[in-house]
Order: C-alpha cells, then sequence, then structure tokens
C-alpha cells in the first residue's frame, strides 16, 4: 500500500495534492517511489502540496524521499510545500534536522497554495 497518493487538486489542477499516511516508515527506496508516484498524478503541474494532517510518525527514509523531491521539483522551478505538520512528532523531526530551514512548511492547506502561486 502506497505511503503517499496524489491527485489534482480540486481547486486548482495544475497543483498535486498529497496525502500522507499516518505512519511514514519502510523502505527508502518504497518511499521514494510512493513519492514520485503521487507527484505524477498531474503530468504538467507547477507544484506540489503535501498534507501531513495525519502523519503521527516519520522515519528518516521518509525525510530523505521528502528532500529529494523537494531538490528535484526546486531544480525545475516548482515547489514542494508541506502543510498540517504536527508539533507533536514530525515538526520535531524538521526542526531537529534542520530540514525546516529549507523545506516549504506552511500551517494549512490554503497557506501552501498560495506559497505555491
Amino acid at each position: 500500500m502506497p505511503k503517499f497518493t496524489g491527485t489534482a487538486h480540486g481547486t486548482d489542477p495544475a497543483v498535486v495534492a498529497i496525502t500522507a499516511e499516518d505512519t511514514l516508515n519502510g523502505d527508502p527506496d518504497a518511499l521514494a517511489t510512493d513519492l514520485e508516484t503521487a507527484l505524477r498524478a498531474v503530468a504538467d503541474h507547477k507544484g506540489a502540496v503535501l498534507s501531513f494532517t495525519n502523519v503521527t510518525f516519520m522515519a528518516s527514509a521518509a525525510l530523505n524521499a521528502i528532500i529529494i523531491w523537494h531538490k528535484r521539483l526546486n531544480a525545475e522551478g516548482k515547489k514542494l510545500v508541506l502543510y498540517g505538520v504536527r508539533h507533536d512528532g514530525p515538526q520535531a523531526v524538521f526542526a531537529t534536522t534542520k530540514t525546516d530551514s529549507f523545506l516549504h512548511i506552511v500551517a494549512d492547506e490554503e497557506a501552501a497554495l498560495e506559497l505555491i502561486g
């Protein structure tokens, strides 16, 4: 079962809306592949919003996949924006690893869509 699921966003079809499972752990390659598949849900997207609303645990493999895709999208002039990151789990991982200094993390979906433009 995929850890990430992507679809065209309801209000902006050029944005990929990605939903993450509650527990992001497992094989690093499988997580990266799941995220890649989710991002390809919209062929000609201008960015992606990744909902962390349900995520309670995130392994380093998931963090690695997110960083890789953040870099790839940035290189294409696109953005990967995370929102709804819970303070009792994933936020601590982002803060401890200092990835919150370069990942686009916002409070809610509206702010994520605004950041993508």
